[in-house]
Parts: structure tokens; sequence; C-alpha cells
């Protein structure tokens, strides 16, 4: 009774087989991947990242950075927005912009003797491989 009932169940599917067109191997393999691959690839995924971008910014799931503290402070801590009126910034004599060029200094320095030391790593691997 096990073997009928599943005969059963598989005898609609063996029917409708003969109806189905027989598969066609492709005649040049090398272009199968191509050929199936393309239509999923039809849509850019920069439009994917466009339609993304499109959908937060109509529908804000996440809430704005930093809203809660912005709240918590009073409207006179923060300064305008045209900048402060006094600060380093309005005097190029102050002490912070020494202090800042030194530093920048330091890392301008730093990458030299970075980018001087992959320079001569590539030419000691050029002459133990024989290229010149």
């Amino acid at each position: 009774t096990v073997e009928r009932s599943e005969r059963r169940q598989a005898a609609p599917c063996l029917d409708d087989a003969h109806f189905l067109p027989p598969y066609q191997l492709p005649r040049r393999p090398e272009d199968l991947y191509h050929r199936q691959a393309s239509p999923l690839m039809a849509t850019k995924p920069s439009s994917i990242v466009f339609g993304a971008n499109k959908f937060q910014a109509e529908h804000r799931l996440v809430p704005d950075p930093f809203n809660r503290a912005l709240r918590k402070l009073s409207g006179d801590i923060r300064p305008p927005a045209e900048g402060p009126d006094v600060g380093p910034l309005g005097h190029a004599g102050e002490p912070i912009w020494g202090a800042m060029n030194n530093r920048l200094q330091l890392i301008l320095d730093k990458q030299a003797r970075r980018t001087d030391r992959r320079r001569k790593r590539r030419i000691r691997s050029k002459l133990q491989r024989g290229r010149s």
C-alpha cells in the first residue's frame, strides 16, 4: 500500500514530464555563466545603493547622531554658526599654530621615512629576483 501511494504521488510528475521540452546542451559552454549571471546583474549595484539611501532619507529609521546629547546642551554654550569671535583661528601668531605645525611636520617626516623604506625594499627585491 505504501508503494502504491508513492507511485500515485510520483505519477503526476512522470505524466507531466513528457510535455516538458528537452534540455538543450549549450553550444558554447564558455558563455554559460555569463548568460546565467547577466540577467541577475541587470540592476547595477550603484542603483541598489541609491535606492537604499533614498529609502533611508524618506523613512528615518535611525535617529540623528548626537541628537540626545545636543538637546541637553543649553543654547548659549555652543558657538554660533559663523564661528567664534576670539580664539587661535583669528590670530596667526598664537602658540597653537606652532604646535599644530610641529605636529604636522612630524607626521609628514614619518610618512617620508616609511615611503623611503618601502622604495628601498622594492629595489632590493628586484635585485634579488634579477630584474633591473
